[in-house]
């Protein structure tokens, strides 16, 4: 999935290593975050706080990944909506 976003290997290992505090691997946690938060977890892989090198993120990377972070939000609410149309729908057939 984040190949797909135009994140190198280095930066893909680096949002999914949970030793450096991001281990994001499920879709749930890209759907808590917000705007702000992609920017700070692009700019924390571009020049983590520990010392070592950062890796290298294109600007169309961060791009790709707050319209992810959308998508997947927005495939949420659909989902939700849909589920709540079907419950009203089978409560009015009763």
């Amino acid at each position: 999935m984040l190949g797909r976003m135009k994140l190198n290997d280095a930066a893909q290992e680096a949002v999914v290593d949970s030793t450096n505090g991001e281990g994001l691997e499920e879709i749930d946690q890209f759907a808590r975050m917000s705007k702000e938060q992609v920017q700070r977890l692009c700019k924390v892989l571009r020049r983590p706080g520990g010392g070592g090198a950062g890796v290298i993120l294109s600007g169309q990377a961060e791009e790709n990944l707050q319209a992810m972070v959308y998508y997947i939000k927005h495939q949420k609410r659909m989902m939700e909506l849909a589920l709540k149309r079907a419950e009203l729908n089978e409560q009015k057939a009763k």
